[in-house]
């Protein structure tokens, strides 16, 4: 036989061997590299990854529940989950920064206190930190040097309207080019949106496309019908809406110590995130918004543990 006939008979059985695609593992995540892959390949583009958090009646992270705790709906049809994960893992942070007029009396205090999300992480975090009014300004891109951070902070000076809507969109835009792939984004306001180009709509319809959890941290006074700004239900309503569609949470300390132990309390429950996957069983013809609800198993102490995550998520035109 020659080695050309033996050639040929190797490539006529080998192609009739199943082989696993390189990048694929059972109950894993497809690799970038064959997602790039056939359009035969289809089905591996349609994972629908979910980063979720877990907390106690308390508000306190879960830590170490495993996949069978776990139950994911999609438009209230249970989905089999083909991938979990949990591990601490770093993070790309974003840090939206509020410096309106109405800011003025604890700027400083406050801003530096949202800096320990930074001291409280793992060494391998980064951050940037872009500051608003009426207009928005990066005065620090990402880095994991913290007094790079600190430093870009020095001399602030409080004035002008709120543009908050509009400094979450740029925000949001920026983290996408953060070097993890867990990504949280934590804005720091004391008054309601009055400047912005974006209605709130448009906003969590932006966040819930870019899979960012927000953690809004509302800093207000009691409340005072003379002054404007988070003493106005309607602007609390807005943040936790916003926060609670990506799965995140707003926050209204009204000290800058209350600030600080909610810095570390959002920490904790990033690092410590649930990562599940699934496929789902019926597939969308055109883009549509799909529901998302997960559940998870009463605990051992008859308490039911609160899962988190994006409230919804676009699926793929075809």
């Amino acid at each position: 036989m020659t080695l050309q006939n033996a050639l040929s008979i190797f490539i006529l059985f080998g192609s009739l061997v199943p082989v696993l695609p390189l990048g694929v593992a059972a109950e894993g995540l497809p690799s970038k590299a064959f997602l790039k892959g056939s359009h035969d390949l289809r089905l591996n583009v349609d994972l629908v990854s979910l980063n979720v958090v877990v907390t106690d009646q308390k508000g306190y992270a879960v830590q170490g529940l495993s996949k069978e705790d776990f139950k994911v709906y999609e438009n209230r049809v249970e989905q089999p989950i083909r991938f979990f994960s949990y591990e601490e893992a770093p993070v790309s942070w974003g840090l939206a920064l509020d410096r309106s007029r109405s800011m003025g009396a604890v700027i400083r205090e406050v801003h530096q206190a949202a800096l320990h999300v930074i001291e409280e992480g793992l060494g391998q975090d980064e951050m940037f930190i872009l500051i608003f009014n009426d207009e928005k300004q990066m005065v620090q891109n990402f880095t994991s040097d913290r007094n790079r951070l600190a430093n870009s902070l020095f001399g602030l000076e409080s004035n002008g309207r709120t543009a908050m809507f509009d400094a979450v969109a740029f925000a949001l835009e920026r983290l996408q080019e953060g070097r993890h792939p867990k990504k949280a984004l934590i804005v720091v306001t004391d008054g309601e949106d009055n400047s912005s180009e974006l209605g709130l709509k448009e906003l969590i319809e932006i966040a819930e496309e870019k899979d960012v959890m927000i953690y809004v941290i509302g800093m207000f006074e009691p409340s005072d019908p003379r002054r404007p700004g988070l003493s106005g239900w309607e602007t609390r309503w807005q943040l936790e809406r916003l926060a609670k569609a990506t799965g995140g949470r707003a926050f209204f300390p009204s000290n800058v110590h209350q600030c600080q132990e909610v810095v570390k309390k959002i920490t904790l429950e990033v690092s410590h995130q649930y990562s599940l996957g699934y496929y789902p069983r019926r597939l969308a013809d055109n883009g549509e918004w799909r529901k998302i609800k997960v559940d998870v198993r009463q605990s051992e102490s008859g308490t039911k543990p609160v899962a988190r995550t994006r409230s919804r998520y676009l699926s793929a035109e075809r």
